[in-house]
């Protein structure tokens, strides 16, 4: 069930009030018309003049944060973040067998934290409590996937959600994560 007055963002019109810090540039969060789940745009984490997050040797990072939003004070169901992503990474032509489990190589992780505490964002790369992509292998072999956040730690305040992504300095000719038709509802 969607929350009343939270739409789902669907990037058709513009980010909507989503922001980002980009420590990587040229290679950043950007609107994108190259894939999406529905309509024709969602956000990508890439170089826009080349479509893939290589950046010349160095490792490359950045964030993705959603507008503030409250998490209603339910006393029943579980509220969550829902979003579709499409994850183009070097593990896409690398066998499962390689992947360094625990070391995040070309890794989404999404961060949770409260309005008032938003300053203080650390990184949610190194913080095994939070939602990574680690579980797909770091790629979601050319489809599209619904994921799903729990946000029951965070019941009655607002809050910002953040999309965080991080790859190493080698191998990163790909497209990188695609975001797109971000819903918050409870189940």
């Amino acid at each position: 069930e969607s929350w009343m007055g939270v739409s789902t963002q669907t990037f058709e019109a513009g980010l909507g009030g989503f922001t980002t810090i980009d420590d990587s540039a040229p290679i950043v969060w950007h609107l994108s018309d190259v894939d999406s789940w529905s309509g024709t745009k969602s956000v990508n984490f890439s170089n826009p003049a080349t479509g893939t997050y290589a950046g010349g040797g160095s490792s490359v990072s950045g964030q993705l944060w959603s507008p503030a939003v409250m998490v209603p004070p339910f006393t029943a169901g579980t509220p969550y973040v829902e979003f579709q992503m499409l994850l183009e990474t070097e593990w896409d032509d690398n066998p499962p067998s390689e992947f360094p489990v625990g070391f995040p190589i070309d890794e989404l992780c999404v961060g949770l934290i409260s309005v008032d505490a938003a300053a203080s964002y650390a990184s949610c790369m190194w913080d095994t409590s939070t939602w990574h992509t680690s579980h797909l292998l770091n790629t979601t072999r050319g489809a599209w996937m619904t994921n799903r956040v729990d946000l029951s730690d965070f019941v009655g305040e607002t809050i910002h959600v953040v999309w965080e992504f991080d790859g190493d300095s080698a191998k990163n000719n790909y497209a990188g994560p695609f975001i797109d038709d971000v819903a918050f509802g409870s189940a």
